[in-house]
């Protein structure tokens, strides 16, 4: 008891069209968390939801759906400033995860895609709505990523930026808790 503190969390995805459903849950469950974190996993497109991360196969079918990478990118970054931007509540995460989940599969792709300049918006209004940045190193695991999220960069600017650096390893299993914390150690 004098040694081990146990927190309460959650990983709250933010889905485009489920903002009062989301804002309900966290106006439910919200006093009982320690801390939180705000992800965006699924894209809408027309009438339909697909787990950009899921697999490979679902991100390139739905790269052929959307017609090029870039109209992925373009989407999942338009949903990630919604959910920044978004009024989800006195409980809405303060922290906001995996801002370059989309490169995920980014090695399975015939052209590199160019988002700099989403990137560094998505920075930008993550300083201006005040909220911290999740610093996450799972991405160097995955082999179509190999690279944190967000790359190097990116967490450079967002130190300039005085944005507050959270490290995360997006464990889902033991054996990956702070896993390459030492790769990036020295920025946090």
């Amino acid at each position: 008891k004098k040694d081990i503190v146990i927190s309460t969390g959650l990983e709250v995805d933010f889905i485009s069209g489920f903002e009062q459903n989301i804002t309900s849950f966290l106006n439910t469950y919200g006093k009982y968390l320690d801390d939180s974190i705000l992800s965006v996993h699924f894209l809408k497109f027309e009438n339909d939801y697909t787990c950009i991360d899921f697999s490979k196969s679902t991100f390139t079918e739905f790269v052929e759906r959307l017609g090029s990478p870039m109209a992925v990118y373009k989407l999942y970054y338009k949903t990630l400033i919604d959910s920044i931007t978004s009024n989800l509540g006195d409980y809405k995460p303060r922290r906001i995860g995996h801002i370059t989940l989309v490169h995920k599969f980014q090695h399975t792709l015939t052209e590199v895609v160019q988002d700099h300049e989403d990137i560094v918006n998505i920075l930008k209004e993550i300083k201006h709505q005040q909220l911290e940045l999740d610093v996450n190193t799972a991405g160097l695991a995955k082999p179509y990523c190999l690279e944190v999220y967000p790359p190097l960069p990116y967490i450079k600017f967002a130190k300039e930026l005085e944005i507050p650096l959270v490290f995360g390893s997006d464990a889902h299993q033991a054996k990956d808790l702070h896993q390459f914390y030492n790769n990036i150690s020295n920025l946090l």
